[in-house]
């Protein structure tokens, strides 16, 4: 009986349930935009400003087009942030990382899915068509998101 039961839950959520799912996911209705941006020539002082007015722990890097250059991560300089004899001689760009991967606003969300995998990545920054930076797609809101279609 136990089995039976475990095979129709199986069923219930195959693979292609899944992507039937997240094809009803928008990644552009998924962007999270309370990100605090701050331009890659600034300095640390700049920046020590910006993650005093943040509620995140992580601040995209722009040029003055607005377009991703990179993203700096508090835990990445917490050890320096305190240095007032570094605010001015300390600039962003030589903070910042890399993105991992980023996300155009129209991917398809198994695409989207995907870069999520292959970095294991929590959060991943959203650009148009000319890398202009919109925001993060995180994946607890398309979890939060995947859950509630499934509840639908």
């Amino acid at each position: 009986m136990a089995s039976k039961f475990l095979s129709k839950i199986k069923s219930l959520f195959s693979h292609d349930r899944d992507k039937e799912v997240l094809t009803l996911l928008k990644t552009s209705e998924l962007i999270e935009t309370d990100f605090v941006a701050i331009e890659f020539n600034k300095t640390l002082g700049d920046l020590v400003q910006v993650i005093a007015i943040s509620k995140r722990n992580m601040f995209p890097v722009v040029d003055n087009c607005n377009r991703l250059q990179g993203i700096v991560y508090l835990d990445d300089i917490r050890r320096i942030m305190f240095d007032r004899k570094q605010y001015d001689t300390t600039y962003v760009y030589s903070l910042m990382k890399s993105a991992p991967a980023f996300i155009y606003a129209d991917e398809k969300m198994d695409s989207v899915m995907h870069k999520f995998e292959y970095t294991n990545a929590w959060n991943l920054p959203v650009v148009d068509d000319e890398n202009k930076y919109l925001g993060f797609v995180s994946k607890s809101n398309i979890f939060s998101s995947y859950r509630e279609q499934i509840q639908q």
